[in-house]
C-alpha cells in the first residue's frame, strides 16, 4: 500500500511539474493566470459550508437508495483495503488529499475550465469540465452498474460545484481546500469504520 500511495503522489507531482514546465515556463503564463490567486476569506467559508452540506446530501441520498454500504465497500477496497499503520497512512492521506486536490484542481479548473471559458459561456464550460472530471475518475466503469452510475453522477455534481466556485472566486485555492477536505474526510471515514 505504501508503494501505491508513493506512486500516486509521484505521478501527481510529476504531472504538476510537467504543467509547470509546459504552461508556466514554455508558454509564458504565470501561476496567477492558471488560478493561483488569493481569494477573500469568505470563499473558504463558502467552500467548507458547501462541503458539509454536500456530505449530508450525499449520505442521505445513498442511504435512501440503499447503496451506502455497497458504495463504501467499493471505496474501501479501492482506497484502503486494510487499515494502514501510521507510516503507511501519512503518504496515502497526502496523495489522496492535498496532492490529488492540487493536481486535479490545476488540471480541471485551472487549465481545462479556463481554456473552455475563453471560448464558450460559463455554464457550458462548467458542465463540460465537470463531465470530463467525472469520467476520468472511471467510476462508471470500475464498480459498474447502479453504484458506478451514481458515483459518476456524484463526481459530476461536485465538479459543477468546484467549477462554479472557481468561476465566482477567480481562485483555485477555495476549490483546492474543498477538494482536499472532501478526500481527507472520505479517507478518515474509511479508516475509522
Amino acid at each position: 500500500m505504501l508503494h501505491a500511495a508513493v506512486s500516486i503522489a509521484g505521478l501527481y507531482l510529476a504531472a504538476l511539474a510537467a504543467i509547470h514546465w509546459w504552461i508556466v515556463r514554455r508558454r509564458g503564463f504565470g501561476w496567477p493566470a492558471i488560478g493561483f490567486r488569493a481569494a477573500p476569506p469568505e470563499w473558504y467559508v463558502i467552500a467548507l459550508v458547501g462541503l458539509i452540506l454536500w456530505w449530508a446530501a450525499d449520505y442521505y441520498l445513498y442511504q435512501a437508495l440503499g447503496m451506502w454500504d455497497r458504495t463504501m465497500a467499493f471505496e474501501r477496497q479501492a482506497l484502503m483495503p486494510e487499515r494502514p499503520s501510521l507510516l503507511l497512512a501519512i503518504p496515502l492521506f497526502l496523495a489522496v488529499g492535498p496532492i490529488a486536490a492540487l493536481m486535479e484542481e490545476t488540471l480541471f479548473r485551472g487549465l481545462l475550465y479556463q481554456w473552455m471559458r475563453h471560448r464558450i459561456a460559463a455554464w457550458p464550460a462548467i458542465l463540460t469540465s465537470a463531465a470530463v472530471f467525472s469520467l476520468v475518475h472511471f467510476h462508471i466503469l470500475a464498480p459498474g452498474g447502479v453504484i458506478g452510475a451514481a458515483m459518476t453522477l456524484e463526481i459530476f455534481a461536485i465538479g459543477i460545484g468546484l467549477a462554479y466556485l472557481f468561476e465566482k472566486s477567480r481562485s483555485l485555492w477555495p476549490g483546492i481546500v474543498l477538494h482536499a477536505a472532501n478526500n481527507l474526510g472520505a479517507m478518515a471515514y474509511l479508516a475509522a469504520t
